[in-house]
């Protein structure tokens, strides 16, 4: 049978053959219509081109014509003559007895009356040789006013150009100048403005060179006229001197390089050295690297001098590429019309003869499909008589090697036990109610094994009525496929039950390594908690020790105790915080917190570690858009300081510095990015080993694991934190060059606080820095104009003497480390000046400051950070300014009050430990050793004055702290102990710790082993809280 592509092919070869041909006509039509076309455009574009040049030519001409007339003119007046003669005969006219005065006056005359009459002239002149060339009279225009030049006025102009070539005439030829800006004692006039010079020799009456007669021409008029013309065209005006300098150009950065010092604008260098179009022609040259089609024209200004003006007019190939580009446009659309016509046409034709060709393909199509058909196809006639059949049939019922007359369908069936299915009359039944059946039926064999078959059976109605109707049957073996069939059913089945019992094995797995992490989990609380009760007792015993008397050798020991008290602590953490990173039970609590404060306590703990290995310690805070922001600074403090502690460990020399920036987020105005980036001077990584350094336990090799130590928990742990808190870090690492570690997360903003240290905080303000160390010095300059302060930086003090006393600045900020024997008696010369506020940097060790503090004067220990800078300043600025101590108000300390606090704690060292630490304060301690007894100390109190505070420790014998606290808000110890504040102190260090804290009933939460200045904050802070609570309700 032919394939269907073949015969749509042969149907439709001769409309497309005749539609290629149509197709190649129009193309050559067209190519034909756009070469006439582009060659008409550029013809008549040529012509225009031809006719604006000469016309261009001609008003140039013509007005540098009608300039040597009015030149001639005045040149021709009584006084030009008769001045020269006077001069030459002791001032008086030998001809007339006129003097010179009164030649001069009557030339003033008529140079101003000339001047009057003719706009465009600026200036008239009579030059004479003598006296290197001085003027002798001179009239000009200023402002609109004419103004005669005074005698002591008149200059020299026996050394200009114009003066020299004048000179060098005869007697009927004309001098005229380039057209230049207009100069006046050497200096371009202001506003700019063209001139033109024209001018004529004088001679005596021995025919000797005696001066000349010189008009400045003003030639704006005459440049806007010519340009008019190109006005509104496609068409541009080059006016060029000989030298190939632009008079007239489209772009006014151009013009008048010769007198403007712009070597680059000339013809040559534009062209790339094109030869000036000459001689009426017209050329194409590259403008700007843009060819351009151009016609030039030359006008002689001075034969003797080789000096001419010329006039290039031009356009650009792009330009006249535009309009054949609009034409082309409408040849295409009007040839595409008349093509359209056309294929529609043959697209009819086309479909009438294909219906007609359709009609006798039909039959020999349905013929083919049957005879190839891989399914048995057998025509019935309405009694079950086999009409005709396929090749599919012959081969499945051996219908070749019957008499297939008179042969019935049920004969070749031969049905196994399902003949009931079919009637007799099932055949006639299909054609009279033309409906179809389908149906599966077993057959039998003696020969063979039984075959299912799949049997179709639809009527079969010619549109021909003499033809009677059959019915056709659609057989397929289907016995293959059941079986394959019943195969894949077990086999799924089978599957099924492998996939539940491995369903339960895994489920049971899950169920194991569930029960085993919470299990890990319990242990490691409970590990955590039994290590940092004696860590706690360890490190408060060290601390109590410290404030004893000891000799440098003994305090030492103690210090170097009490970091590795502080190592053990670090490492516990890490450790804590990676189960509960692993089990998802650590928790992140959001609050508004000062981005810059809280970096700030970061960077200056850090900075002891880093003084003592000799690195510089900077923050850089001066791209922070938004102080305030919602997230979890305790996280974000803790990611900060495993950078900078690995930053100093890995770095041997140089900076650290900590930048931070903020932006709004590109997809939601209320969230902020925050970017926090450490960048270090140190050993750097390779790019082999970045992707090793956010693993748990790992280095990023073994030398550094053997040099440097660690656990390799710090950068896991932080990248883990950075992700919860909706963020990541990055890494960028150059080895042995440093490395930039970026913390980058997504936190709320909250523009409800007012921000304190961004903004034009400083605005107007003079500083002055003396600071050696660059990179520090750069950014203590960066933040003060940041905040809108001017900065100047001196390498030395002694630039600092120089200044006069007027200048001070307002804010000096001085290194200690590099002042002068002499800076002492400056300072203290220029304190009495209260204006310049000193600001002395010093390091942690410096003793002995030989620069005591005063009201002008204040101590900043590094590192300097932006919030002890501004506070600083604002002391210097208001001396009766003065912060509140963290414990203790200021009116607490005016009059000394005695609290009460109790301790609850099984363990007698945390007792002791915390009696020790608030011996220094006025409390008076007293001690439980678990819940019960906590209780019935409190029920001995009269009433809630007797005790300001309650130490709660949380896991205890008998009772422990949560039963116990619940049991005081429940009033059980007494109504009077209900509202006493109660904080937790406890060694459980999992999530949810302190939740459970403050459900209880407890106030707040304080963690084993104690930070001693927290535990003191906190427990001031609230004795001062419970009695301004009491004063208050007494009031």
């Amino acid at each position: 049978m032919r394939s269907l592509g073949a015969a749509y092919f042969n149907k439709n070869v001769i409309p497309i053959s005749g539609l290629i041909i149509l197709c190649g006509i129009v193309a050559i039509i067209y190519l034909g219509i756009m070469h006439t076309l582009e060659k008409q455009i550029t013809t008549d574009k040529i012509e225009n081109l031809t006719w604006l040049n000469a016309n261009t030519y001609e008003k140039l001409k013509k007005s540098l014509e009608e300039s040597q007339n009015k030149l001639l003119f005045l040149h021709s007046t009584p006084p030009v003559s008769g001045l020269s003669r006077s001069i030459l005969h002791n001032d008086v006219d030998p001809l007339d007895g006129t003097s010179t005065a009164q030649w001069k006056t009557r030339l003033t005359t008529i140079f101003t009356a000339f001047l009057q009459s003719n706009p465009e002239i600026r200036q008239i002149r009579f030059i004479g040789k003598a006296n290197n060339g001085k003027e002798l009279v001179r009239v000009e225009k200023n402002a609109n006013r004419l103004v005669v030049t005074p005698n002591e006025l008149l200059q020299e102009k026996g050394n200009t150009d114009y003066f020299l070539a004048v000179s060098t005439l005869k007697n009927n030829e004309v001098y005229v100048s380039d057209i230049t800006l207009n100069r006046e004692y050497g200096v371009l006039d202001n506003p700019m403005w063209p001139a033109i010079r024209v001018a004529k020799p004088v001679f005596d009456e021995n025919f000797n060179f005696f001066g000349l007669v010189i008009i400045n021409i003003d030639a704006s008029a005459l440049i806007e006229t010519i340009q008019q013309d190109f006005a509104q065209t496609d068409f541009e005006l080059y006016l060029i001197n000989s030298d190939g300098y632009f008079i007239i150009a489209p772009k006014s950065s151009l013009l008048f390089g010769f007198d403007l010092n712009r070597p680059d604008a000339t013809w040559h260098a534009l062209t790339n050295d094109a030869q000036l179009p000459l001689f009426d022609d017209y050329a194409k040259v590259s403008f700007n690297k843009q060819d351009t089609l151009v016609f030039g024209s030359q006008l002689i200004l001075s034969r003797y001098q080789d000096r001419a003006l010329f006039i290039v007019s031009g356009i650009s190939k792009s330009n006249i590429a535009q309009l054949i580009d609009r034409q082309r446009i409408f040849v295409i659309l009007l040839l595409g019309l008349l093509l359209g016509i056309v294929v529609l046409v043959i697209y009819l034709y086309q479909r009438y003869v294909n219906n007609l060709i359709s009609l006798y393909d039909d039959q020999s199509q349905y013929e083919a499909i049957i005879t190839g058909s891989s399914d048995a196809i057998i025509r019935i006639d309405s009694k079950g008589n086999i009409l005709d059949w396929n090749e599919s049939a012959t081969y499945l019922f051996n219908l070749n090697k019957i008499n297939t007359k008179d042969t019935k369908f049920f004969d070749i069936i031969m049905l196994h036990d399902n003949h009931e299915v079919i009637s007799e009359t099932i055949f006639s039944d299909i054609i009279a109610n033309n409906t179809s059946v389908s149906m599966e039926l077993e057959t039998k064999s003696e020969l063979s094994e039984s075959k299912l078959l799949n049997v179709n059976l639809s009527p079969v109605k010619p549109k021909n009525a003499a033809i009677k109707p059959s019915v056709s049957a659609l057989i397929r073996d289907i016995s293959e496929s059941r079986r394959n069939q019943q195969k894949i059913i077990a086999l799924n089945e089978s599957l099924e039950r492998q996939v539940q019992e491995r369903t339960k094995q895994l489920e049971a797995a899950t169920a194991q390594a569930m029960a085993a992490n919470n299990t890990k989990s319990a242990f490691v609380a409970n590990i955590s908690h039994e290590i940092r009760t004696p860590l706690n007792g360890i490190g408060g015993m060290l601390e109590l020790l410290s404030r004893e008397k000891l000799s440098d050798k003994q305090q030492s020991f103690i210090s170097m105790a009490k970091n590795s008290v502080s190592t053990l602590g670090v490492l516990i953490n890490d450790l804590l915080d990676m189960t509960k990173i692993e089990s998802g039970k650590l928790n992140i609590e959001k609050a508004p917190f000062n981005l810059i404060e809280t970096v700030s306590v970061v960077v200056s703990t850090m900075y002891l570690k880093a003084s003592e290995k000799g690195l510089t310690l900077l923050l850089d805070c001066t791209q922070v858009k938004h102080e305030t922001i919602i997230s979890d600074s305790y996280r974000l403090k803790q990611i900060l300081v495993n950078l900078l502690g690995n930053a100093i460990k890995f770095t041997e020399k140089g900076a650290i510095t900590v930048s931070l920036k903020t932006t709004t987020h590109p997809e939601n105005d209320d969230m902020v990015l925050l970017d926090i980036s450490v960048t270090d001077t140190g050993i750097g990584i390779s790019q082999a080993n970045l992707l090793k350094l956010f693993r748990p336990f790992t280095q990023a090799d073994n030398a550094i694991e053997k040099q440097f130590g660690g656990t390799g928990l710090g950068l896991s742990i932080s990248k883990q934190l950075a992700k919860l808190l909706g963020g990541d870090i990055n890494v960028t690492s150059e080895f042995n060059e440093g490395s930039t570690f970026s913390l980058i997360i997504e936190a709320e903003a909250d523009s409800s606080i007012e921000a304190k240290y961004t903004g034009s905080i400083l605005s107007g303000r003079q500083c002055c820095l003396v600071m050696p160390e660059q990179k520090e010095a750069e950014l203590v300059m960066k933040q003060l104009q940041a905040w809108g302060a001017k900065v100047t930086n001196f390498s030395k003090t002694d630039e600092l003497y120089r200044i006069e006393n007027a200048e001070l600045p307002d804010i000096l900020i001085v290194d200690y480390d590099k002042i002068d024997a002499h800076f002492a008696d400056w300072q203290l010369t220029n304190s009495a000046d209260k204006k310049c506020k000193l600001l002395l940097v010093t390091q942690i060790t410096d003793n002995n400051i030989s620069i005591a503090e005063n009201e002008n004067c204040i101590h900043i220990t590094r590192p300097i950070l932006p919030l002890d800078l501004l506070t600083s300043y604002k002391l210097l600025r208001h001396p009766n300014l003065k912060l509140d101590p963290i414990g203790l108000s200021q009116d607490n300390q005016d009059q000394p009050h005695r609290y009460s606090l109790l301790i609850v704690d099984d363990n007698e060292i945390n007792r002791f430990v915390a009696q020790g630490l608030l011996e220094k304060f006025p409390i008076d301690v007293f001690t439980a050793v678990n819940g019960l007894e906590a209780l019935e100390y409190l029920k001995s109190v009269k009433d809630d004055r007797q005790l300001d505070l309650i130490l709660m420790d949380c896991q205890m014998p008998i009772m422990d702290g949560f039963e116990a606290t619940k049991s005081i808000r429940q009033g059980k110890a007494g109504q009077h102990a209900t509202n006493i504040p109660i904080i937790a102190m406890t060694a459980g260090a999992m999530s949810g710790d302190k939740d459970s804290c403050i459900q209880a009933g407890m106030n707040d939460f304080i963690s084993k082993p104690l930070d001693v200045e927290l535990f003191e904050q906190k427990v001031m802070q609230w004795l001062e809280k419970d009695t301004n609570t009491s004063k208050s309700k007494k009031t």
